[in-house]
């Protein structure tokens, strides 16, 4: 067939759009590809450009495609292509061009009114894209094969560093690669195989690069434009950002593209079928391509977090070595009372900005700048897990708007703060009501105070009173307390405690009527094959001889925590112990103090911890989760034994902030978020589970020397020797390395560290006492952190 030159044909040309592309693909004849010349000018690879049939009247384009009119087209046809072609081009006269020019205006016209076609536009980024798809055209094989090996790479890197692929595939991961083995097997498949290839990496580079410059814009905003008010993030997780501003635009553009086609096409069955499989198909390539990136990328910052964690390995190498202790001493011996000199300081401290007292003079601290729920953010951007709660302080995670929202209010009332000599407050008094419900009226008098220590020099005084009331001249001024015991941090509080560490530099001025009887620990005191019964026993005659030793008309009160805390590490005591000490108590009319400081208000998966052995205290001390950090607020709670006998009539103790009444709204909305999500419960049930998966993890570590604990409070204890239980040199801080190692931008998590242990000074353990939120897969993740992380120092100190 001879085509006569200066006639005018239709031509298609598809959109550069990944989708449009997929979208206006047709049949298009395989001899058209093996014969570039029969390719119009100005047309390009066929890759881009495609020749579709010339006779409109046999043929229905797809609505989506746009066409271009070729004015002047020689194809010059071969002789030997006459015949293979004469079917497939026609001409077309002058006047159905025109008809056709008009109908497809026409047609081109309503599409743009089209809701699809507005939203679609605004939602395309392709129009943003730098980098042009001819260049991954000619480069195809180049960009492939290094793709691959980095691809390639990354997998064996992330393998042979112990990450858990699953972080990076799940079962859904397995279909791209499926998709595509099943495009380059068939033969048929391999030129659009070739195709969705280009057009995805070309697609992925493209949102890269756009997530780049976005990320720029972000990072600077956050960092520059708006301090304080944003988040201060780093330069990575303003990508992110971007990355997922971007990816939420191209989502919503394939909705609209799938209710496009659905739309135009849900008569066509074969035709709709055949568009959606090519929609699909382009999706499960371009997440192919994604998912190569991801790992690569995911590779990268192992290989950043690895880096930070040599420099933590070289530390421990360093801190066991004797030449580091030897200059330990000498710095120590040589250290300058005064200010220290900035070469001494890190170089948070030596830039002048911190003045505080509060922290160590020669550490940095990482800056939090936001928190919520169970998570803490850096001014870096890093989200680290709150696995200890502060110190086993918020219960119910950061941020609580509710509580928040409580707070406001009452300041708002300007009912802020009352002095509780002169004034009542509303919830003041509904707070002490519900702390004395929840004893079922055992406990039915309630004392408010701003923190744990201020509540335990409560205790003492109230302690002291009650027998004063009854005696101006009693003796009894005695306090027994238990060994690897911490109740507070004054004066008082610290005199009952057992923690030389934070007792020494103050020996000469603590209370020196205070006695001591074991702790009750059985994995260092049981001895093998000694029954629960002997071994309470044992600790019920320890105690009396104590009292005897003493004298019986000297001791006032015993003090314990029903779960010991900073000191021991989540020691409960074996069944029946307090019920035996509460005996002996009540034999020489002394009081028993509950020491919940830590372990109550739910952490053990009882709302009160004195619960679980039903023996009540005549005073109970609450602190810590009353206010779960919002509000400073503590309490102790008083039996009608001891509040009767106040012949004053009053408790003659009082502090500036007292019962403030913000505190008590705060408790008290706390405490009815607990109630309401049934949170206890949650603590109780994901609890034993935490219990549990430690146990079955840890428990075989040759360093890990005894799991214990209840609820959201749970303590593990290292050993350097897990037969004779020998624990670690103290200089050389194995709780805090394992705190710290925890911490690192690599686990992004945080325990409580306790030394001591075992004589007050050696022995190490850590503490987990998660938000009341916590799920089991917050669970696991807490366990295999802390596997991890025992694995990677205990490795470098065993060297």
């Amino acid at each position: 067939m001879y085509v006569p030159k200066k006639k005018k044909y239709i031509g298609v040309r598809v959109n550069d759009g990944f989708f449009n592309f997929v979208c206006g693909i047709e049949e298009v004849t395989r001899e058209m590809s093996k014969n570039r010349k029969l390719l119009p000018p100005r047309s390009g690879t066929l890759e881009r450009e495609i020749l579709i049939k010339l006779a409109l009247n046999s043929w229905s384009p797809p609505r989506n495609t746009q066409f271009l009119v070729y004015n002047r087209i020689s194809l010059n046809l071969e002789q030997g292509s006459k015949k293979n072609f004469s079917t497939k081009i026609k001409k077309i006269n002058n006047n159905n061009l025109t008809s056709n020019r008009k109908a497809l205006n026409s047609n081109n016209k309503k599409k743009v009114k089209n809701i699809f076609q507005i939203i679609s536009s605004y939602l395309d980024i392709s129009k943003l894209y730098f980098i042009p798809i001819n260049i991954f055209e000619k480069s195809s094989l180049i960009i492939f094969f290094i793709l691959a090996i980095l691809f390639i790479a990354a997998v064996i890197f992330i393998l042979i560093s112990n990450v858990d692929l699953s972080n990076y595939y799940s079962i859904w991961s397995i279909l791209p690669p499926l998709f595509m083995v099943y495009l380059r097997m068939w033969e048929k498949n391999a030129r659009e195989f070739k195709e969705l290839c280009i057009k995805g990496i070309y697609m992925i580079s493209n949102l890269a690069l756009l997530s780049l410059i976005l990320a720029l814009f972000v990072y600077l905003a956050s960092n520059y434009l708006f301090y304080d008010i944003w988040v201060q993030l780093p330069f990575i997780k303003s990508f992110y950002i971007s990355k997922n501003i971007l990816g939420f635009c191209l989502s919503i553009k394939i909705v609209i593209s799938i209710i496009e086609i659905i739309y135009y096409h849900w008569k066509e069955p074969k035709i709709l079928c055949n568009k959606l499989y090519k929609l699909l198909s382009s999706l499960i390539v371009l997440a192919f391509f994604y998912q190569a990136i991801y790992v690569i990328c995911g590779a990268i910052l192992i290989i950043c977090d690895d880096i930070e964690l040599m420099e933590f390995k070289l530390e421990i190498k360093l801190k066991n070595s004797s030449k580091y202790q030897s200059e330990l001493k000498v710095k120590s011996i040589d250290k300058p009372a005064g200010p220290a000199r900035p070469e001494d300081l890190s170089s948070h401290a030596s830039q002048g900005d911190d003045k505080s007292l509060n922290h160590h003079f020669y550490k940095d601290y990482p800056k939090i700048v936001k928190a919520k729920g169970k998570y803490l953010y850096t001014d870096k951007g890093r989200g680290i897990f709150d696995a200890c709660s502060g110190a086993a302080v918020a219960s119910i995670g950061y941020g609580n708007q509710d509580v928040i929202d409580a707070m406001h209010i009452k300041n708002m009332s300007g009912t802020h703060y009352l002095a509780s000599s002169f004034w009542k407050d509303n919830d003041v008094l509904k707070l002490q009501k519900s702390l004395a419900d929840s004893t079922d009226g055992l406990l039915d008098k309630v004392y408010l105070t701003g923190s744990g220590s201020d509540a335990t020099e409560a205790a003492i005084k109230l302690a002291c009173q009650y027998y004063y009331d009854q005696d101006s001249e009693t003796q009894r001024k005695y306090i027994i307390s238990r060994d690897h015991s911490y109740h507070g941090n004054t004066l008082g509080a610290l005199s009952i405690s057992e923690f030389p560490s934070r007792q020494a530099p103050y020996k000469g001025i603590l209370m020196s009527n205070v006695g001591y009887v074991s702790s009750c620990n059985p994995y260092r005191q049981q001895l093998d094959g000694e029954s629960v019964e002997d071994f309470v026993a044992k600790k019920a005659d320890e105690f009396e001889k104590k009292i005897l030793e003493i004298g019986r008309e000297k001791v006032m009160a015993f003090i314990a925590e029903p779960v010991s805390g900073a000191a021991l590490g989540c020691v409960k005591a074996v069944p029946g112990y307090f019920k035996a000490m509460k005996n002996i108590c009540e034999k020489y009319d002394i009081l028993f103090i509950a020491d919940e400081i830590m372990c109550g208000l739910g952490r053990t998966g009882n709302y009160h911890a004195w619960k679980d052995s039903g023996v009540v205290p005549d005073i109970l001390i609450l602190g810590k989760g009353l206010g779960a950090g919002y509000f400073p607020v503590a309490a102790i709670l008083v039996s009608p034994k001891v509040w009767g006998e106040l012949k004053s009539e009053q408790f003659i103790h009082g502090l500036t902030f007292d019962a403030v009444p913000t505190g008590a709204t705060v408790a008290l909305k706390v405490q009815q978020i607990i109630k309401d999500k049934d949170l206890v419960a949650n603590v109780k049930k994901v609890g034993d589970y935490l219990g549990k998966t430690l146990k079955a993890k840890l428990s075989n570590h040759k360093n890990v020397g005894d799991i214990r604990g209840e609820g959201f409070f749970w303590g593990v204890e290292f050993v350097e020797d897990k037969i004779t239980k020998k624990p670690f040199d103290s200089k050389l801080g194995v709780s805090r390395l394992i705190v710290d190692c925890a911490k690192s931008p690599k686990f992004n998590m945080t325990f409580y560290p306790g030394s001591g242990t075992v004589d007050g000074v050696n022995g190490d353990h850590i503490i987990i006492a998660p938000p009341f939120m916590t799920t089991e897969e917050d669970a696991d993740h807490i366990v295999e952190v802390i596997l991890t992380v025992i694995e990677i120092v205990f490795n470098e100190i065993n060297k």
